[in-house]
């Protein structure tokens, strides 16, 4: 009688079994696979903690009509800014005032007939940084308040801003417009009709006040 017995048939890995039932299938290695998950958690995990934080930085707002009064050496002027036309211009100008950024900073360029500037850490037209542009849509009128642009309709000053003292369409689109004085024009009439000289970063423009002109507080109330 014949005692031959069959060979148990040897067990298949995981991966000759893929490799049997599709041809040409090339399984990721553990270590590599194992990499792969590790990074992808790994982000995902990262994208749920820093999510929050992002919504935290993004710029403020501000909805509805919003006051500042400045008090300068030459009298107070109140300011109505619209935060519903202009609500990140308004978010970054009361930002300024309430951290008493503008106390102490001068009207550094007068142009009679057109306007006033001021607000500029350097004093000078040089302070200050450029924030992306804010579309207001405002139109250019005596008393209007905007801020400042190296790169007009494109940045916009986060710091240095004018109040017009004459009416020009010309400005229409290039600056952010955000509200207008609605007390205290007369002071503003008083500051563009001081003497000026020659300003040394713009020649041939006379615009450099030689009054020292100074912003002694500004400060948000309520109307």
């Amino acid at each position: 009688m014949s005692t031959n017995k069959r060979k148990a048939t040897p067990k298949l890995s995981r991966t000759q079994e893929l490799q049997k039932k599709y041809p040409g299938h090339k399984p990721i290695p553990p270590s590599t696979r194992t990499v792969v998950i590790t990074l992808a958690a790994t982000v995902i995990l990262s994208l749920l903690l820093v999510l929050p934080f992002l919504k935290k930085a993004q710029a403020p707002q501000v909805v509805g009509n919003k006051y500042v009064v400045l008090e300068t050496s030459m009298g107070t002027i109140k300011l109505e800014l619209y935060g519903d036309k202009a609500p990140r211009t308004v978010a970054q100008f009361l930002e300024n005032v309430t951290g008493g950024k503008y106390d102490g900073l001068t009207f550094h360029r007068v142009m009679k007939g057109l306007l006033i500037q001021g607000g500029d850490p350097n004093g000078n037209g040089t302070g200050g940084k450029e924030i992306p542009f804010e579309k207001t849509g405002m139109s250019y009128a005596r008393g209007v308040i905007s801020m400042t642009s190296s790169e007009h309709g494109v940045t916009q000053s986060n710091m240095q801003f004018f109040i017009m003292q004459g009416d020009t369409t010309s400005l229409n689109g290039d600056f952010p417009a955000f509200g207008k004085v609605v007390e205290g024009m007369d002071v503003v009439d008083k500051i563009a009709n001081v003497p000026v000289g020659e300003n040394p970063s713009k020649p041939g423009e006379m615009s450099v006040p030689l009054t020292k002109i100074t912003i002694i507080r500004a400060t948000e109330v309520a109307n």
